[in-house]
Order: C-alpha cells, then structure tokens, then sequence
C-alpha cells in the first residue's frame, strides 16, 4: 500500500516545497489557504480512494461526481478555516484536477510497467 501512496507522496511534497521554502509570510492565514488550494488535487484522489475502500458500494461512474463534490466541500472548508475560500466553481474544478492527476498517474504507471501477457 505504501508504495501506491508513494507518487502522491512525492507530488505532495513537490507542490508544498515553495510554501515550505519561503521566508517568513506576512500573512499566515493566506499561507495556510493557499496551501489547502495547492494540496487539493493532490488529497482528492486520497479522499476517494478512502470512499473506495469505506464504502464498497460506491459505483465506478459516481467517482467523479463524488471528487467534484469532495473538491467543494475542501473548498469550503478552507473558507471556514482561514476566510480565504474561492467559490464552488473552483472547488468543483480542483475536484476534476485531482481526477486528472490520478489519471495521469494511472497512465504513467501503465506506460512504465507493461502488463504481464
């Protein structure tokens, strides 16, 4: 299992670097809400695959529903924790880029290990 969250992992770090490297910012709370933007697509895929293994009912179809209404919901409480939300618009399409970065990687890690025939 550690090695299936291990590219997440490593993206997550990779997205946090900058907030993580800057200097002193002058506003924690704008810091802290633009890291939660940031790390969004990167928790989403998290998120689901969690929906996934909790409720083995959910069908294929309705998971990108349920990541376009997770990336809302993250939005949302990103305004309540800091004051700095973006609007449903724009938690609904962090919600699809975490879609697509698990497509991405599902791809990349289809195209780097061939199936065995």
């Amino acid at each position: 299992m550690i090695r299936k969250l291990l590219p997440l992992l490593v993206l997550t770090l990779v997205c946090a670097a900058p907030v993580l490297a800057a200097d002193a910012p002058p506003d924690a709370n704008a810091t802290l809400a633009q890291a939660i933007t940031v790390l969004t697509p990167v928790l989403i895929p998290v998120l689901v695959w969690g929906a996934k293994k909790g409720f083995t009912s959910i069908p294929s179809a309705l998971l990108p529903i349920l990541a376009t209404a997770l990336g809302v919901a993250l939005d949302y409480v990103n305004q309540l924790v800091t004051g700095g939300g973006h609007g449903v618009v724009v938690g609904a399409l962090l919600g699809m880029g975490g879609v697509g970065l698990r497509e991405i990687l599902d791809q990349t890690k289809k195209a780097v290990v061939p199936p065995d025939a």
